[in-house]
């Protein structure tokens, strides 16, 4: 097979794709560390309507003694969110089985937390090995010269000047935060890494975030935890309400942990909107790992990650709901001070197969999600002697839209 200018193997229109890996040992992968799933003692009530929710809230107080510590009126999403304190975990739940129970046409559950699907970041002091752009395809696709797209993303902050234009290469960022007063902004490393993935500019040494110029709705929604970056369902709530008032198309989630019935009824009416989700598939590579979610949530696009050779990461989900795989092994970032560091798990998988999925044309967002999820697993390649769940590595769209009777 001839070689291509970068000396890699050409690839046939249609041919499962010759990745060549670098000569590199990838450091150890470690799994994240465990933390409590739920927030302690926190329920979390969810009504359809605020004509549902004005009631409720009585009911509550009167029937069961009970005043919402935190209450929001979700207004894109068209819920009500109520969150009320007990005194430990055991008094939550039982409250939420008496509830269930009582109250059948109410969505309760307890207030489950998210981590960034992250490993420890490697060491950056060698040269950097990129390919994750050539992995993704469409090197001769033509940059828009505006961006229009519109991408939401939930994470940690940023750094302020990942965000100025000059750092942008095109992309424009408007943010908001969704942290109580009294939490502690998480470090900004996971969110500074998604961002340069998507829209870093340009390096002396190849290196440029892979998505096309696109409009960023970035929303803070972890808070510092035992030192590691952790959110919750409340707070995901608020973040996909916002990013719905920001007409956003598609919605990068790096992150993941046990879900609840308040999380699964936000993700369901967001995708009920025909906004598509991204969401990182987990770093639970046993067979017998319970799901990540939001990813696991039917209709999402759950991305599991590999290497450069296309292989599967070892610490990555296999499971079932798996959607897509994106390169998400020993990936090169821009650090402070000029140099770099490396990343891994399915965390950065995601943004990468965010920013592949956004070069698609804009006819691409006015289909359904079935007519979608088809056009990107047609185009999404299987690594050769891989075995990548799903339908394979995602592809930024080079040929268009197929035209549909």
């Amino acid at each position: 097979m001839p070689a291509t200018a970068s000396g890699l193997p050409a690839v046939a229109s249609g041919a499962a794709p010759q990745f060549v890996a670098p000569a590199f040992n990838p450091t150890p992968a470690e799994k994240v560390s465990p933390q409590a799933a739920f927030e302690p003692g926190q329920l979390l009530v969810l009504w359809l309507s605020d004509e549902a929710a004005a009631p409720g809230l009585s009911t509550l107080q009167q029937r069961y003694q009970l005043r919402p510590r935190q209450r929001y009126s979700l207004g894109n999403l068209g819920f009500v969110v109520a969150m009320f304190a007990l005194p430990g975990e055991s008094e939550a739940q039982a409250m939420r089985q008496r509830l269930r129970a009582e109250q059948p046409q109410w969505i309760v559950d307890l207030n489950a937390r998210s981590l960034p699907m992250q490993a420890p970041a490697a060491a950056g002091n060698i040269p950097p090995r990129l390919y994750a752009q050539q992995m993704l395809g469409g090197a001769n696709l033509k940059r828009p010269q505006a961006p229009t797209f519109r991408l939401g993303v939930v994470d940690t902050g940023v750094d302020p000047a990942l965000t100025q234009p000059i750092a942008l290469n095109g992309s424009l960022i408007t943010q908001r935060s969704v942290l109580g007063p009294a939490d502690k902004a998480a470090d900004t490393a996971h969110g500074n890494a998604i961002l340069q993935l998507l829209a870093g500019v340009s390096q002396s040494n190849g290196f440029a975030g892979s998505a096309p110029p696109v409009q960023l709705a970035w929303v803070g929604a972890m808070r510092e935890l035992n030192g590691k970056p952790t959110t919750n369902s409340l707070a995901l709530a608020l973040a996909l309400d916002w990013l719905l008032g920001q007409q956003v198309a598609m919605i990068n989630m790096s992150l993941g942990g046990q879900g609840d019935d308040i999380l699964k009824a936000v993700v369901n009416r967001v995708l009920a909107k025909n906004v598509a989700l991204v969401a990182a598939a987990g770093n639970r590579p046993d067979g017998d790992a319970p799901p990540t979610y939001p990813a696991a949530y039917p209709g999402v696009w759950a991305v599991t990650a590999v290497d450069a050779a296309g292989q599967l990461y070892a610490q990555a989900s296999r499971a079932g709901y798996v959607t897509l795989a994106a390169p998400g092994v020993e990936l090169w970032v821009p650090a402070a001070g000029g140099e770099g560091r490396y990343v891994s798990g399915t965390s950065y998988a995601a943004a990468l197969a965010s920013a592949a999925l956004a070069w698609q044309a804009p006819r691409f967002w006015t289909l359904s999600a079935a007519q979608r999820r088809e056009e990107v697993c047609a185009q999404a390649r299987k690594p050769e002697k891989s075995s990548v769940p799903g339908c394979g590595l995602v592809q930024k769209n080079s040929s268009g839209i197929v035209n549909r009777p």
